[in-house]
């Protein structure tokens, strides 16, 4: 399977059905004329984003899985150190994609709460 190497545990069961099917077919085509697109979004987080998080001032919620590859949640946890009025969601057992399958009206709903709505 193209994901096979690429998902934590959580993620392949999150996504062993027609989520998951659908989900493989749409990455598929983002990448079928290469991963330009891809490499940017990976450079980004080794590059100057022109700010610094210590200087957002809105609002933010970080959402973050411990069984994430793709992102490290070290990574979000140590942006949220680094955010004012960050609001920080760690869950041990979830990966990159379970969590938005497991977490995903909470994570509106916070969203929501935040905007003040």
């Amino acid at each position: 399977d193209l994901f096979d190497d690429c998902f934590s545990e959580p993620d392949k069961k999150a996504y062993a059905n027609e989520n998951g099917d659908m989900m493989r077919n749409r990455f598929a085509k983002a990448v079928e004329h290469g991963v330009q697109g891809w490499v940017e979004d990976d450079m980004a987080l080794t590059t100057d984003w022109g700010f610094r998080p210590e200087d957002v001032t809105k609002p933010v919620t970080m959402w973050t899985g411990k069984k994430d590859q793709f992102v490290s949640y070290m990574h979000t946890v140590w942006l949220a150190e680094r955010t004012p009025n960050a609001d920080l969601h760690v869950f041990h057992d979830e990966g990159h994609l379970s969590l938005r399958q497991h977490h995903l009206d909470a994570m509106i709903d916070a969203l929501f709460g935040r905007a003040g709505w």
